[in-house]
């Protein structure tokens, strides 16, 4: 994370006398919140904004490839399926957008908040 961005965030608590416990990504956030419910194989994990996305492949035990991208999310999970080497799981946790139908390459589920 950018360090003026946790210095002003610090300043911003003190002035209000609360205590900055903690800073952590989104994509973190989601993932330790779904954290169980990830295969051993793995999921990808997408956090879809408007014209944004952040597209991340865990693989069980480790992170294989994480993307932020401005566009469609779609396109770039996509994208990141035929990038990556080796095989990639089929399941796909959303967040920020409704779940589109299955497909032959994807099964979508929910990501849980």
């Amino acid at each position: 994370m950018d360090g003026a961005l946790i210095v002003t965030l610090k300043k911003v608590f003190a002035a209000k006398k609360a205590k900055l416990a903690s800073i952590q990504p989104l994509l973190m956030a989601r993932f330790n919140a779904a954290r169980g419910a990830l295969p051993r194989d793995g999921a990808w994990l997408v956090i879809a904004e408007p014209e944004r996305a952040c597209i991340a492949l865990h693989g069980g035990r480790s992170w294989r490839t994480v993307q932020n991208a401005k566009g469609p999310w779609r396109a770039t999970l996509q994208r990141e399926r035929h990038r990556v080497e080796g095989p990639v799981p089929s399941l796909v946790l959303l967040a920020g957008e409704a779940l589109p139908a299955n497909d032959s390459s994807f099964q979508f589920r929910a990501l849980s908040a």
